[in-house]
């Protein structure tokens, strides 16, 4: 299994399925989220 990111770039940031990655990576420690809408 790879290693999660420290950091995420979601392009398309308003869209369910990008919030819903993002959510998802936080809560398993990413550090640092960006969204681009």
């Amino acid at each position: 299994m790879s290693p999660l990111p420290e950091s995420l770039l979601v392009l398309g940031g308003t869209s369910g399925i990008a919030l819903a990655t993002a959510r998802r990576l936080i809560a398993r420690r990413t550090r640092t989220v960006w969204l681009a809408g």
